[in-house]
């Protein structure tokens, strides 16, 4: 079998090709549900662990047999230990950074919010729980408040767990807040995230280098990255790295909040 060259060259590739039977299965599923459900549960194995917390009590009132992977013992220890197990397998340092801001920035978000709409949202964010052998691995959290008090404030929450480590494994906590977006055939997805924060739980990582200043004294001076390129000697991918990098490392949405940045904090 000849292998595509590109993912446009495999659209072209299959594009004769029927999916058959499945494909009908789809079509009519709301005549089908039954037939429906048999492929969906036939990858269960690749649905994340599920949860049900209810803040008030600080117990998980329901969990999927995937937690147990994540704290390498029954799902019973899970349901048992509550939040209060769920808190002691955090990183010391990621816990601060969830305690202090992530929540505390769901919180404030959502406060404005009318409450019926709190189910509308998706909050995510990643951290490092410890494991059974005493190492870490990355886990990205995905909720949504499905109670709320008349005040606005959370009560329960549908929560969703998966393991990044394969992808990432630093102290980068990156929290966003998506609004769920209803598609046809009744499918469920996420808009533009309408808040994106960084944090670095090691202080360590966060702190720019001296490159990275370089560049970011350089957008202060309104240049691009081309002529950036052109004065370090460097290509114009590299200047794009720095400037994402600047603009994690900072906390801002665009470079426009890195030239404030450095203002603020005096580089310039």
């Amino acid at each position: 079998m000849k292998l595509p060259k590109n993912y446009s060259d495999f659209l072209q590739t299959i594009k004769h090709y029927d999916i058959g039977e499945l494909g009908d299965i789809f079509k009519q599923q709301r005549d089908r549900p039954n037939k429906i459900g048999y492929y969906f549960n036939h990858f269960y194995s690749l649905m994340p662990a599920s949860y049900i917390l209810d803040y008030t009590t600080g117990n998980y009132i329901f969990g999927t047999d995937k937690i147990s992977s994540f704290i390498d013992r029954p799902l019973s220890h899970f349901l048992d230990g509550g939040v209060e197990l769920a808190v002691s397998l955090f990183h010391k340092k990621d816990l601060k950074v969830y305690s202090e801001k992530v929540i505390i920035n769901n919180i404030q978000f959502l406060k404005d919010k009318p409450i019926a709409d709190h189910t509308n949202y998706v909050l995510k964010c990643n951290y490092r729980i410890r494991t059974s052998r005493g190492d870490y691995r990355n886990v990205l959290q995905q909720s949504v408040f499905i109670k709320s008090s008349e005040n606005g404030m959370p009560l329960a929450a549908l929560g969703f767990l998966q393991d990044i480590t394969h992808y990432r494994n630093d102290s980068k906590i990156v929290q966003t807040i998506e609004p769920l977006i209803h598609t046809t055939n009744s499918g469920i997805g996420t808009g533009k995230p309408l808040l994106v924060n960084t944090y670095f739980s090691d202080e360590q990582e966060a702190i720019l280098t001296p490159r990275e200043i370089e560049v970011m004294k350089y957008l202060c001076d309104d240049l691009t990255s081309i002529e950036i390129a052109k004065k370090l000697g460097i290509s114009r991918h590299t200047v794009d790295t720095y400037r994402r990098n600047l603009i994690l490392k900072t906390n801002s949405k665009t470079v426009i909040g890195v030239i404030r940045y450095a203002f603020t904090h005096g580089y310039v």
